[in-house]
């Protein structure tokens, strides 16, 4: 949520939003998408994997924990990740 008021994609360009040169009105726009997003409190710690364009797994670390211990590589687990979150488009396994 915070990324999303902090940057704007401009052109194709990632920007960072200067909160010192918006107007009042441009402020109230960013306060209106603020309003779009739902918050909640997380029963346990999570990471949030990145995804395609607009998509993320939120996932509990013990999960994360437990994935990773059962694979040696960081390659293995990366395919391990990559095919468990396919949906989201989350990475690719490293080659």
């Amino acid at each position: 949520m915070l990324r999303a008021v902090q940057t704007v994609t401009i052109a194709g360009e990632l920007r960072t939003v200067s909160f010192r040169t918006l107007t009042v009105e441009q402020i109230g726009y960013v306060y209106e998408g603020l309003l779009s997003f739902e918050g909640f409190r997380a029963a346990e710690t999570v990471v949030g994997l990145i995804g395609k364009d607009g998509r993320e797994e939120e996932v509990p670390l013990r999960t994360l924990e437990t994935t990773a211990a059962a694979h040696v590589s960081a390659e293995t687990l990366a395919a391990k990740l990559a095919e468990q979150y396919k949906d989201s488009g989350i990475g690719s396994p490293v080659h």
